[in-house]
């Protein structure tokens, strides 16, 4: 019976090990999100006792190759966690992929690896004779004359004597 407990508190031990890895999916972020053609590009990753380091990273086309060492908190009261950025740079348009690759602080070993997708929107320029223009110019107009009218109107009607004025 003693055996079958030591078995069992033995596969416990390790399968509890399995769970032990962390999940970086909720870490990482690309700011901003879609980015416009001209913007820096950036990717924040959760800070506070987590430590980040050796970032490194390579531009192949739409695919972004991002490597960076992970090195966990360490046991005791936890500061507070925020954003810290690194710039990837100002990207043309296009959809990005992003293969991020975690490395072990402690064994220099791959820890994690995700793909994550992102856009750059190209830079759409109004026309100036668009519908849309022509219309608001058009309102503005009948907006600025109406105002002119009712306010040339009004500066009259103070200035002309009334029917009980004396002369």
């Amino acid at each position: 019976m003693k055996k079958l407990l030591y078995i069992i508190a033995f596969i416990g031990l390790f399968h509890n090990q399995a769970y032990a890895q962390p999940d970086f999916s909720g870490l990482i972020e690309i700011q901003p999100n879609p980015a416009m053609e001209g913007q820096i590009v950036r990717i924040g990753f959760i800070s506070g006792c987590r430590n980040w380091s050796d970032h490194s990273f390579s531009v192949d086309g739409f695919d972004i190759n991002y490597e960076v060492t992970y090195l966990p908190c360490v046991i005791g009261v936890p500061t507070p966690e925020f954003f810290v950025y690194y710039d990837l740079g100002e990207l043309p348009a296009g959809d990005y992929q992003l293969n991020m690759t975690i490395i072990d602080g402690f064994v220099p070993q791959i820890q994690y690896q995700e793909i994550i997708n992102f856009g750059v929107l190209p830079i759409k320029q109004v026309p100036i004779n668009s519908t849309l223009s022509i219309i608001s110019l058009f309102l503005i107009i009948l907006v600025s004359g109406t105002l002119y009218r009712y306010s040339a109107h009004t500066q009259l009607s103070q200035l002309s004597p009334g029917k009980d004025s004396e002369p």
